[in-house]
Order: C-alpha cells, then structure tokens, then sequence
C-alpha cells in the first residue's frame, strides 16, 4: 500500500528526499532561510527537502494542479551553506502527486489521484526505474490502465 511519509504530516519521500506541494513547506525546518536565497520572482511549486544534506530545490511544476503526472520543469536548489544551482527540465515527471499534499488539498481531486497510483502500479512489466522520464511513461505506461 502507498503511504505518504512518516517523517512530516506531508510529503512523498524518495531515497532520504521528501517532496512537498509548496502549500505545505512551512513543515520543513529551514525553508524560510533557503528561500532568501531564491531570486525575487522565482515561482515554483514544489519543495524538495533532502534531510541529511540540509538542503531544499525549489521546482516548477506548472501543471502541478492539472496534469495526473505533472512536469518537472526545473528549479533552483538551495544548499545548506547558502550555495545556488539553477538547473533545467529534463522531460521528468511526478507520480503519486497526492503525497505532496495534505487529503484536504483543493487543486485537484485527492482521491482520484490516490485511486490512480494504485491502477497503474498494478501495471505489469514497467520499469519503475524509467517510469520518472515522460517518454517512457507515454510509450510504455499510458494507456495500459483504467
């Protein structure tokens, strides 16, 4: 069963990193100083807070809210020690976006999400270590689930 993590009221973690829809940043120590760090009108969407490194990315996501698997199109990142690398999209995308947010989130439908994750994940023969890259995903994913 997919579960958000433990670590934090919300957020999906992957490999020790825990992402957050930014409505929900506020859970994560340190944001607050990361974030003077980014430039004045940098919008972004999600949080990517990596605990043992201390640092956080700042990702946009634009079609967060409207797309079933939303785009990663960039983002800056905020080391510990106040250090800033932007970086680029590269055709990733999210899944199971409804860890990011909190049940009672309003940008889009919770449970359809939820109920979404778990078709597709019963998909057989997926490589789940490609399934991140949008092509991929349309070419081998898409489409083989209700």
């Amino acid at each position: 069963m997919l579960k958000r993590t433990n670590k934090f009221p919300v957020g999906k973690e992957i490999g020790g990193e825990i992402y957050a829809h930014k409505k929900y940043e506020k859970q994560f120590p340190g944001v607050a100083v990361a974030k003077q760090h980014l430039p004045k009108n940098f919008r972004y969407h999600v949080v990517k807070f990596n605990r043992k490194m201390g640092s956080f990315s700042f990702i946009t996501s634009p079609d967060f809210d409207a797309n079933p698997e939303p785009s990663v199109d960039g983002g800056i990142k905020v080391h510990a020690n106040g250090d800033v690398v932007s970086y680029k999209a590269a055709g990733w995308i999210y899944h199971h976006k409804w860890m990011f947010v909190a049940d009672g989130y309003k940008g889009f439908d919770v449970e359809e999400s939820k109920r979404r994750s778990s078709s597709w994940t019963l998909v057989k023969g997926v490589d789940k270590s490609r399934i991140g890259q949008r092509a991929y995903w349309e070419k081998y994913v898409l489409g083989r689930f209700k």
